[in-house]
């Protein structure tokens, strides 16, 4: 259950934390502005809140749940994202992640990262390149099936 605390959109952030903004348990803080890899970023960290009867666990609860988001300085592009993950029983155990944007290009006026990296304990976990992307593109009705089921 811990590491459902943590938000699952890191690879696309417009879907991430940065958009839950009305939910009353989200909290966020503005760190300030700081230099990260030589660049200026404005830092955001965002955790969520909600009060449980044992101090101990509103702390657990806060903990994990904590995301350092990087901004660019200029044009507000998350540029990186940092967390902990934990081991499956162990809530305590830190595992630290960062995953960074690079490469921003607009596609259909939607600025995408084309390279994403993720790290775990500093080591390169994921590398990803992309070539193409494409909105608003449209489904075809033949990827979809309706089947009747009875009522019970």
């Amino acid at each position: 259950m811990h590491n459902c605390r943590i938000n699952a959109s890191w690879f696309f952030p417009q879907l991430s934390a940065l958009a839950e903004t009305a939910d009353a348990e989200q909290i966020f803080l503005y760190v300030g502005l700081e230099k990260r890899n030589g660049l200026p970023v404005h830092h955001l960290q965002t955790l969520r809140y909600a009060p449980a009867k044992r101090p101990d666990i509103t702390a657990i609860r806060q903990a994990v749940s904590t995301m350092d988001i990087y901004l660019d300085s200029t044009s507000l592009l998350p540029l990186a994202f940092a967390f902990n993950i934990h081991p499956d029983d162990d809530a305590l155990t830190n595992i630290a992640v960062e995953v960074d944007f690079y490469n921003y290009q607009s596609v259909g006026g939607v600025l995408v990262p084309f390279r994403i990296q993720k790290r775990i304990w500093n080591g390169l976990a994921l590398d990803l390149s992309v070539t193409n992307a494409a909105f608003n593109t449209g489904l075809p009705d033949a990827l979809f099936t309706i089947t009747a089921q009875p009522l019970n």
